[in-house]
């Protein structure tokens, strides 16, 4: 078998783990539930789940699938153990390098949001309807091959967790990607407390409008009586 039948039969096989991910419900609770991720938007990005051997044990994982330009079939996937976030690799080691999210960016995108984390793409997307991808493997890696990829973009919404490793990686992205075209987004606005990153705004978003609902409620409660 060729490298190319053999590359295509390994994204077939990373493609089929998306139609997995309804019927498991850890994977439900950990990416609806507790992220706050939408069922949809799970299938736009093609969200997935499998088991993986991590020490010796078969263990249910969720899949981040990577995309390259114009294909269709994921080429290389980061896996993370469920209930144990340090539990991570990537399928097949050494593989190509992806962006997670591409398939939310359109041929004609100028602009784009690019995240430190998958769970930060995902909440982006859901809340924005903006393109959004993040970095293959955190903030302080930009692999020199994924750059030709971002050249079509000429805006780029940098959003890596607003810590001190999150801003020293925003920044090693703008000068690798221009200045000229990136905005960093800060979602503490200079303050020390408040949500890191996309995700936890996302959450804090929720628990504040629960809290309103609740609030409104009790008001036209005591009207009422």
């Amino acid at each position: 078998m060729s490298k190319e039948d053999l590359a295509k039969q390994r994204g077939q096989l990373f493609a089929q783990y998306a139609d997995a991910l309804a019927g498991c419900e850890p994977a439900v609770e950990f990416l609806c539930r507790r992220r706050l991720i939408r069922a949809d938007v799970l299938a736009t990005f093609k969200v997935g789940v499998a088991l993986y051997n991590f020490k010796g044990r078969q263990v249910t994982s969720v899949t981040f699938p990577w995309f390259v330009k114009d294909s269709d079939l994921p080429v290389r996937v980061k896996v993370r153990a469920i209930e144990d976030k340090r539990l991570m690799r990537l399928d097949p080691p050494g593989g190509p390098w992806g962006f997670f999210g591409w398939p939310t960016v359109a041929p004609d995108s100028e602009e784009v949001v690019l995240t430190e984390g998958e769970l930060d793409a995902l909440s982006v997307y859901q809340e924005t309807g903006l393109p959004a991808i993040s970095l293959p493997n955190g903030a302080r890696s930009f692999p020199p091959d994924l750059l030709e990829q971002m050249e079509q973009f000429k805006t780029i919404y940098v959003w890596c967790d607003d810590d001190v490793p999150g801003r020293e990686g925003a920044e090693m992205c703008v000068k690798k990607l221009g200045r000229h075209r990136c905005r960093i987004v800060k979602s503490r606005g200079g303050r020390q407390d408040g949500p890191k990153d996309a995700n936890e705004v996302l959450q804090a978003h929720a628990a504040l409008r629960a809290r309103h609902a609740e609030e409104t409620a009790a008001l036209h409660a005591r009207a009422g009586g």
